[in-house]
C-alpha cells in the first residue's frame, strides 16, 4: 500500500544569493521521483524539483536557482516532499541566511574572498565555516643615521606573515599552518599600520602594528635605530 511521507528535519544552509544543498530526513520517500517543493509567499517562490532519494528516509536536494536567487535572508521557506505515490508530507520551515560579509568582497572560482586593508569586522553567518587566511602585520620603520659621520640607519623589519593557504607556508620558512574553522558571529579584524619613520639624525623608527583575524595574530615588524 502507499505510504504517507513525512519530513522530520532539514539540515545544511539555505543561502540567499548562493547555491547550496540541503539534507532531508523523514520516512516514506520511496526509491525514486521524490518531488521537493519550496514555498515563500512574500518572495513569490513556489518551486519544485525532483530528486532520487538515497533511501526511504533520506535525500539530498540542490536548492533551485529560482529559490536562492529570490529568497530574502531571514525569511522562512516552507519545504514539503511528495513521493512517487503522489502523497505529500507536511511542511518544514527552513530560514534563509545571508552570506558572510565584511571587507572588500571578490570571487575567484569557488572561492569568496574578503580583503581588509583597514581594521573592520567580518560577519560570519555560516556555522563551522572553514576558511583560508592570509594575515600580514605592519612593517617596522627604518632609522636615520648621523650624516656627519657617514653613518646610515637600517631598514625596518617586515611584518609577520601567516597563512594556511594550500601549498604556502608562513613567514621565516615556518611549517604550514593548520586548517581554521570559525563560529558564527562578528569577528574583529585588526590591520596593523606600518611603523612611523623619522627625519632627524640618530633617530630610530618605530615598530609596526600587529594584525589579527579571529584567533590568528601576526606580530608587527621591529623598528630600527
Amino acid at each position: 500500500s502507499a505510504q504517507q511521507p513525512s519530513l522530520s528535519s532539514i539540515t545544511r544552509n539555505l543561502i540567499s544569493g548562493n547555491a547550496s544543498s540541503l539534507t532531508l530526513a523523514g520516512e516514506g520517500f520511496g526509491a525514486a521521483n521524490l518531488i521537493v517543493k519550496f514555498v515563500q509567499s512574500s518572495d513569490s517562490i513556489d518551486t519544485t524539483t525532483t530528486v532520487t532519494p538515497s533511501s526511504s528516509t533520506a535525500a539530498s536536494v540542490a536548492v533551485p536557482a529560482a529559490v536562492y536567487n529570490n529568497v530574502t535572508a531571514g525569511n522562512v521557506v516552507t519545504i514539503t516532499v511528495t513521493n512517487a505515490d503522489g502523497l505529500e508530507s507536511s511542511g518544514v520551515n527552513h530560514t534563509a541566511i545571508a552570506l558572510p560579509s565584511g571587507g572588500t568582497v571578490t570571487t575567484s572560482g569557488n572561492y569568496r574572498i574578503h580583503s581588509f586593508t583597514s581594521s573592520g569586522t567580518f560577519v560570519n553567518t555560516l556555522a563551522s565555516l572553514s576558511v583560508e587566511y592570509l594575515v600580514i602585520a605592519g612593517g617596522g620603520a627604518g632609522g636615520v643615521g648621523d650624516a656627519g659621520a657617514n653613518a646610515y640607519g637600517g631598514g625596518g623589519g617586515a611584518g609577520g606573515y601567516r597563512t594556511n593557504v594550500t601549498g604556502q607556508t608562513s613567514g621565516a620558512s615556518s611549517s604550514a599552518e593548520a586548517a581554521l574553522s570559525i563560529s558564527t558571529g562578528n569577528k574583529t579584524v585588526t590591520v596593523g599600520a606600518g611603523g612611523a619613520g623619522t627625519s632627524r639624525d640618530d633617530t630610530g623608527g618605530t615598530g609596526g602594528g600587529g594584525s589579527v583575524f579571529d584567533e590568528i595574530s601576526a606580530i608587527g615588524g621591529g623598528g630600527v635605530g
